[in-house]
């Protein structure tokens, strides 16, 4: 969405970052003309960052997940390390 100069200027001013209001888009309320961000709907969204984070660390501690689809079927998943090519040529 474009900008016009009076939010850079108040971005300036106030010291708001692109990065913020991309997060209020993303997890604010629409009320009208306006997206809140308020305390609580941070909170909730603090938390389901804090879920993803020890999902993504999980996954991390596995080397990496790989997801194969298809025409929007989802086929098969496996650790992305679990494949070893030296192993299936021997066999």
């Amino acid at each position: 969405m474009a900008k016009t100069r009076h939010i850079h200027h108040r971005m300036n001013q106030r010291g708001i970052q692109q990065a913020m209001l991309d997060l209020v888009k993303q997890f604010g309320i629409d009320s009208g003309d306006k997206t809140i961000l308020n305390q609580k709907a941070l909170r909730v969204a603090i938390a389901e960052c804090k879920k993803i984070e020890k999902l993504m660390q999980k996954m991390e501690n596995r080397g990496g997940l790989v997801l194969v689809e298809e025409d929007g079927h989802e086929i098969t998943t496996y650790p992305l390390n679990s494949y070893n090519r030296s192993k299936a040529r021997t066999h």
